[in-house]
């Protein structure tokens, strides 16, 4: 009867509506039978798999060494036709246990610095050379210094922003640019890595490691 009152356009509209509703109704219930399904799946082969990897382990010592010497010869016949400057860090521990000594040294200084460890540190590798005076030409990746606009006998100086009403295409690129080289100025007054990944004594903001990513 109340139904009947009702224009027959608003009862398609709240039809509609209401066919609406269920059918998203239907597909969240799908979704979480799928979901449901998933994780009991992988629930099950996770368990498969610690089966296997115990069964595996308690197979004996001489087929792991067997098959310790098989991947050994494996990994010796792929890095041969790896090209040199790709070879895995498996096939190279000289390398790898030099940047662990190198990070290890570097975590130590900065613990000395501070008197205490701090979990940053970690992030510390200790190959930062590159990071101390001037920076290369390939520190930046925009426009060099010298050929940036806004560059002068003077220095670097920030452009002034651009009226929008009248902006045209090279004065956005010339503001882009001279922003972009600034900030990569900024950054290059940062020496070592340790600047980068040690957080503000504040603690409320990020590293600045974040801020240049």
């Amino acid at each position: 009867a109340s139904l009947a009152k009702i224009p027959r356009f608003s009862c398609l509209v709240y039809l509609s509506r209401v066919s609406a509703c269920c059918s998203r109704a239907m597909r969240t219930t799908q979704a979480l039978k799928r979901s449901v399904v998933l994780r009991s799946l992988v629930h099950g082969r996770s368990l498969q798999t610690f089966a296997r990897c115990a069964s595996s382990a308690s197979s004996g010592t001489s087929s792991r060494s067997k098959s310790t010497s098989a991947g050994l010869q494996d990994v010796g016949s792929t890095a041969a036709s790896w090209p040199p400057g790709l070879l895995p860090s498996i096939a190279r521990p000289a390398d790898q246990a030099s940047a662990e000594a190198s990070a290890a040294m570097a975590s130590a200084a900065a613990t000395a610095r501070l008197g205490h460890y701090e979990e940053w540190m970690q992030n510390l590798r200790g190959e930062d050379a590159w990071l101390h005076g001037e920076r290369a030409p390939d520190w930046f990746t925009g426009k060099q210094p010298e050929l940036c606009p806004g560059a002068s006998s003077e220095g670097l100086r920030s452009l002034p922003m651009p009226n929008l009403h009248r902006v045209t295409r090279q004065t956005a690129q010339d503001y882009f640019d001279n922003s972009w080289t600034i900030i990569e100025n900024l950054f290059a007054g940062l020496k070592g890595e340790e600047p980068f990944y040690r957080p503000p004594v504040h603690g409320l903001r990020h590293p600045q490691i974040f801020y240049y990513g």
